[in-house]
């Protein structure tokens, strides 16, 4: 526990790589340390190491299956790796164990998205939106979908919600697509 608190506050103040070693102590000495292989899957996916991450998020999940990040940073991992139909699956479970929790309607619209099922990823979104009516991410990415669908009247309406909730990414898509 010394090691993943240490880790944790090396964190905290920018150390990065004595971070990252503490959590390897911490690893070393207890494999079963759910919540010292969740930080290193973290830390792991945010370096792009896509491949460790998901072992160490696989572990976390064999220790402890009802924690919803764990799944949601698992199906960003497969989602990185192309694994869509697989992400899809884990964004359901996160789904499942945390139904008002809006990134996972939001991921997995993403990812329905990817996998062209135009209606579940706007279905997901709109649920993601009516849950969370401040996620421009939500209208950002429906609005997208709607683009390549050729509703551009419904794309501009989520571009312009995007855009006032001050995404930068909206306003450009606004501006290119909208006349605004």
């Amino acid at each position: 526990l010394g090691f993943y608190n240490k880790a944790n506050l090396e964190e905290l103040t920018g150390d990065d790589k004595n971070s990252a070693l503490d959590l390897e102590n911490t690893i070393s000495n207890d494999k079963n340390f759910f919540l010292a292989l969740l930080s290193r899957g973290r830390k792991e996916y945010a370096a792009g190491d896509y491949a460790h991450a998901l072992t160490d998020l696989n572990d976390a999940i064999n220790i402890r299956g009802d924690f919803y990040v764990a799944y949601s940073m698992r199906g960003s991992c497969k989602f990185k790796m192309g694994k869509i139909a697989d992400a899809i699956k884990d964004f359901d479970m996160e789904i499942q164990l945390k139904p008002d929790h809006i990134m996972g309607y939001v991921n997995r619209g993403v990812a329905y998205g990817e996998l062209k099922d135009y209606s579940s990823a706007i279905r997901d979104l709109t649920t993601a939106i009516k849950q969370d009516p401040s996620s421009s991410q939500a209208y950002l990415y429906r609005g997208q979908l709607f683009l390549g669908n050729n509703k551009k009247d419904s794309a501009c309406l989520d571009f312009q919600a995007a855009s006032k909730l001050g995404d930068p990414e909206a306003k450009a898509y606004e501006k290119q697509y909208c006349g605004k």
